[in-house]
């Protein structure tokens, strides 16, 4: 028996559908991972979505349901010839740097009264440009060439662990 491809969502598909972040959790500075079991017909579309593990957020978990919807998949194959299959995905929710949370005003301050100003940081010092060659410039045969990279093997690709499929039939 051929082994099966798993499908893979279309990366244009992911990049314009990516699952929005809810405002209200942005801002508290919630994040969570889904992780989503998806169906995928043989033409590449979503039937079933659900929730393998949950962010133990709702409105995370919604919003990765809702994108994935959107998305299609490359389906899945054996022996060429496209089939339906499952796959899990992982649909992380991270902020990269949380939002600062307002400061409260300081105790010195009586009502009514501004807040003490804290002193200002000094602007950095403007950068000096380079106006001489401390040597003079090597003539191009005498610099080295660059180097190629080197096409990745193929087989070195592989199977995203994420990726699972149904038991042979």
């Amino acid at each position: 028996m051929a082994p099966i491809v798993p499908p893979r969502p279309n990366p244009s598909d992911v990049m314009k559908n990516w699952p929005a972040y809810p405002e209200t959790l942005r801002q508290t500075g919630q994040q969570g991972t889904v992780l989503l079991q998806v169906r995928v017909d043989e033409g590449g579309i979503p039937r079933q979505i659900g929730i393998a593990r949950s962010s133990n957020v709702a409105l995370l978990d919604e919003a990765a349901v809702l994108a994935v919807r959107r998305w299609r998949f490359s389906p899945a194959s054996q022996d060429g010839k496209p089939i339906a299959a499952t796959v899990t995905l992982p649909i992380n929710f991270r902020l990269k740097d949380p939002e600062p949370v307002p400061a409260a005003p300081s105790p010195a301050a009586a009502p009514g009264k501004p807040a003490v100003k804290q002193p200002a940081k000094p602007a950095p010092a403007p950068r000096r440009q380079q106006t001489e060659r401390t040597e003079p410039r090597r003539p191009a045969a005498a610099r080295p060439a660059p180097q190629q990279r080197q096409p990745a093997a193929r087989e070195a690709l592989q199977t995203p662990p994420s990726l699972t499929l149904p038991p042979p039939q």
